[in-house]
């Protein structure tokens, strides 16, 4: 019998391949992965930015999500095969991750001169939730299986299922991210501003539909921290989700109390003709009464309604929700060099400072954050670092009031002079707990030290009373 070598060659080849395969495949494993923090695996969960299947090393699951850099408020997104740093990408090569905590990852950078360490606290990562109904012409809003995909990183989806009322509860989810609900064929965009928002009703059926959205105008305005009495300026978006164009409807805008529209758009009109997959905008110029707010933070629900412009028994409900927190404090910061960190407000986000404004020995910054009592609030510095050329120093804060001029009689004073035992608040399970009664803190950050402080605003209590 003949043998054609080389195809006898090349079946051996392929069986060799297999398996190695079998006798070393990696991957992440849920009874415990030893692959380093900063890669996963692709079998499970690897896509590129589109959602198509990668064979390539990608970033752990338990990374993705936007991170804020402590000690130079650069932000990071991970996503599952993609890194990126302040809008640009990063193959992550000199990074070693550490994830110390669910908030906080422990950054290695392998310099030329040394390591150098640095943190990356929680801002947006997948922990947020929202929730929503579905409106089904044809009759049956029960047991409908909702299917939700990140459109930033495709790797996440979230499965649902209505109950019977055809409400339902989307939880892990990146807030502020925009999310493609795909119900049987059809496929219609969600996005939610804060977590425990209701998106509003989504509509299925064929013909013309609509998907209401909300955004600021204002790129600089925090959708986690509006307040009352305060003029905000929005544009409620409205998108043709059917799959027929839409003449000139018609929309009535409904807002709850104590919200009021200052100036824009009528409260009722019509829009212009959209074709499927065609938005169109309103602008709207809102301030919410602090008298209308009976808790720390109210979500004012806007309510949508569209008309078919030639029949009105046609019609389609919607609304948005705009999270306003009652009460506000400051926090003040100075230091004898320029200083870095975040405070972490229960609930919502982490927001960098940074000692910038003054003169050297003398810098200061101040940040105006949404007040909860009963919650801790985590004040982190960080940043110090020999290598990098970043000084250490003295510095100072305090929460409604001043703070201390950073310099050694104050430290002396008010810390003793010493941080001896401070390295031990150097995670955030164990911060130092401070009072809103205390007096101005004073201490000093050192080379590569960071120092979590815990403070908790009691009921009842104006600070700086």
């Amino acid at each position: 019998m003949k043998i054609n070598i080389w195809k006898y060659l090349s079946v051996c080849f392929i069986a060799l391949i297999l398996s190695s395969c079998f006798l070393f495949g990696g991957g992440e494993d849920d009874t415990g992965s030893t692959e380093p923090e900063n890669k996963g695996t692709v079998t499970e969960y690897g896509r590129d930015r589109t959602g198509k299947a990668v064979e390539n090393d990608i970033f752990n699951k338990n990374l993705w999500g936007e991170w804020v850099r402590m000690d130079n408020g650069d932000i990071w997104y991970f996503t599952s095969n993609y890194l990126s740093i302040r809008n640009s990408a990063n193959n992550g090569s000199s990074f070693t991750f550490d994830r110390q905590s669910d908030n906080v990852i422990k950054v290695t950078e392998k310099l030329t001169a040394g390591d150098k360490i640095f943190y990356l606290y929680a801002s947006r990562i997948p922990n947020g939730n929202f929730r929503g109904s579905i409106f089904n012409p044809a009759g049956n809003v029960s047991g409908l299986s909702l299917k939700f995909t990140d459109t930033t990183n495709p790797s996440i989806t979230r499965t649902v299922t209505t109950t019977t009322d055809g409400s339902f509860k989307v939880s892990d989810i990146v807030i502020g991210n925009e999310y493609d609900l795909t119900v049987g064929n059809r496929t219609i965009p969600v996005t939610a501003n804060s977590s425990g928002e209701d998106i509003g009703i989504i509509t299925l059926g064929d013909g013309i539909n609509f998907k209401i959205k909300i955004t600021p105008d204002n790129s600089n305005t925090d959708m986690l921290a509006l307040y009352p009495d305060t003029n905000y300026s929005f544009t409620i978006s409205i998108k043709n989700v059917g799959n027929v164009v839409t003449t000139a409807p018609r929309y009535i805008i409904s807002l709850p109390e104590g919200l009021t529209r200052i100036s824009g758009s009528d409260i009722r009109g019509n829009i212009s003709t959209l074709n499927p997959g065609a938005t169109g905008t309103l602008s709207f110029t809102l301030s919410c009464a602090k008298s209308s707010l009976n808790d720390e933070f109210e979500n004012k629900r806007i309510g949508i309604k569209m008309l078919d412009a030639f029949d009105d028994s046609k019609s389609w409900n919607d609304s948005v929700e705009l999270k306003f927190n009652r009460d506000k404090e400051t926090f003040n910061f100075r230091a004898y060099n320029r200083t870095p960190g975040v405070v972490i407000v229960p609930g919502a986000k982490a927001y960098f400072f940074n000692t910038t404004s003054g003169s050297s020995s003398n810098y200061s910054t101040s940040l105006t954050l949404p007040k909860y009592t009963g919650r801790a609030y985590l004040i982190v510095f960080s940043g110090a670092s020999v290598i990098s050329g970043t000084q250490e120093g003295l510095y100072s804060f305090a929460v409604g009031k001043e703070a201390l001029t950073p310099n050694n009689e104050n430290f002396n004073s008010v810390s003793g002079g010493s941080i001896s035992g401070y390295d031990k608040y150097n995670v955030e399970g164990n911060p130092m707990i401070i009072t809103p009664y205390n007096k101005q803190h004073v201490s000093l950050l050192w080379d590569n030290g960071i120092v979590y402080y815990s403070i908790t605003f009691p009921s009842g209590v104006v600070i700086g009373d």
